[in-house]
């Protein structure tokens, strides 16, 4: 049971974190801004990079990565969906396969090529 925890807690936080993000309607700035867009962008992108990961390292063998891949886009789509019912935020399925993806798919292949980052504090 404790491996469990240590491998599949990180996740369950990390999803509500992106939960809990994702129904934030409030923004500091103008929300069309240059910069408000790129920390948005970047937010999308670093977020479901690290989701990724977290769902590969629980999975822990590569054999399983592209099964991470997929919980982690199939999430990814939960978490428009959820923005679709939150005020002053809009749902985007380029957010999906663009951004959320470019934060994926590099992370892919270092998991692919370096599977010891998988064991990381297991």
């Amino acid at each position: 049971m404790t491996k469990f925890l240590k491998l599949w807690l990180p996740v369950i936080i990390w999803a509500i974190v992106i939960f809990q993000f994702s129904g934030s309607s409030t923004a500091p700035i103008e929300p069309t801004s240059l910069l408000n867009i790129v920390i948005r962008k970047l937010a999308h992108i670093s977020e479901y990079a690290f989701f990724f990961y977290l769902l590969a390292r629980a999975l822990q063998t590569r054999k399983y990565i592209p099964y991470a891949l997929a919980l982690a886009i199939f999430y990814a789509f939960t978490d428009e969906t959820h923005q679709l019912f939150t005020p002053d935020r809009t749902a985007s399925l380029t957010d999906v396969f663009f951004f959320d993806l470019i934060g994926m798919i590099p992370l892919w292949f270092i998991l692919n090529r370096f599977p010891k980052l998988l064991k990381w504090y297991v």
